[in-house]
């Protein structure tokens, strides 16, 4: 790779980390954000309850980057609603052992996102924040 392309993608997810933070700061918030790739394919973003910590991969629209912030936020509002990561820990075990036992139907079990009560909350959420705070700001 090209020096100045990596100084550029560095400066990109400096940028990025920047945005992320002050949205969680936004929301006072304490969880701290990374910039990296998804763990897997088409993840945009994930949150770890467990030490408080939002991970984001860059490579999407600035528009879906800021979606994406904004439901791992509200799963950190999530988890502090819920009394801790423990609570929030055995609250997401339940919702998802629902989804595989095909509580949410057959769509549910391929594809729990779009079922599991607190992914659908956390993604309503986003969206709506997005369009009323944030869209044109980015």
């Amino acid at each position: 790779m090209k020096e100045l392309t990596k100084i550029h993608l560095l400066m990109e997810r400096t940028d990025l980390q920047y945005v992320a933070e002050q949205l969680v700061d936004y929301y006072e918030l304490s969880s701290k954000v990374k910039i990296k790739k998804g763990r897997y394919k088409d993840e945009k973003a994930f949150y770890h309850w467990h030490d408080n910590v939002i991970h984001i991969d860059p490579s999407q629209s600035s528009k879906q980057f800021i979606i994406s912030a904004l439901h791992e936020i509200f799963h950190a509002i999530q988890t502090v609603k819920a009394g801790g990561p423990s609570k929030m820990q055995r609250m997401a075990e339940e919702e998802w052992g629902k989804a595989a036992n095909g509580d949410y139907g057959k769509r549910g079990e391929k594809n729990p996102y779009k079922y599991v009560p607190f992914e659908i909350e956390a993604e309503k959420w986003a969206q709506t924040e997005y369009r009323k705070r944030w869209k044109g700001n980015f």
